[in-house]
């Protein structure tokens, strides 16, 4: 009989720790792979980011003059554009100073060809004319280059 209550003993002591142990919460798996949030836009952005316009000098550097521009060149530069509102113009004075920097020049050596259509004589007695022509060229930052005197030309009715 001691043996019966000793196992009835045991087996209510078991079934109440058994019944009383802690649960385990439920694994609860949350998954936003195909979760769509309406209304949920980002914030317009119309603009061209520093880092752009800063790769972008960078580039004109190695580029033209094969080197990266110093901090100071960088910076200037990056100011430059931005107080110009990134115009082509501002982009044309960065170009032409990378080639040409303060207190330098750089010498061009071209052959243009040169139309000059509707050259008249002033003399009408005159079978021909000599005339001399002074050419100068001006950049898109507004800077004229040396003046170019032609030797005399014949001009021909």
């Amino acid at each position: 009989m001691h043996r019966i209550l000793y196992l009835a003993f045991i087996f209510t002591l078991s079934s109440a720790i058994f019944l009383s142990s802690c649960k385990k919460d439920p694994l609860l798996i949350d998954n936003h792979l195909d979760t769509t949030i309406t209304g949920n836009e980002p914030p317009p952005f119309y603009g061209i980011s520093e880092l752009q316009i800063k790769l972008y000098i960078n580039k004109l550097y190695v580029d033209l003059i094969g080197r990266q521009p110093t901090t100071v060149e960088l910076d200037d530069n990056f100011t430059y554009l931005k107080s110009n509102s990134l115009s082509a113009n501002s982009r044309g004075v960065i170009v032409d100073q990378s080639l040409s920097p303060l207190n330098t020049s750089v010498s061009i050596k071209e052959n243009i060809p040169l139309v000059l259509n509707n050259t008249i004589l002033q003399n009408n007695s005159s079978t021909s004319e000599s005339a001399v022509f002074e050419i100068q060229i001006r950049d898109r930052a507004n800077h004229y280059s040396n003046i170019l005197t032609t030797p005399p030309i014949t001009v021909l009715p």
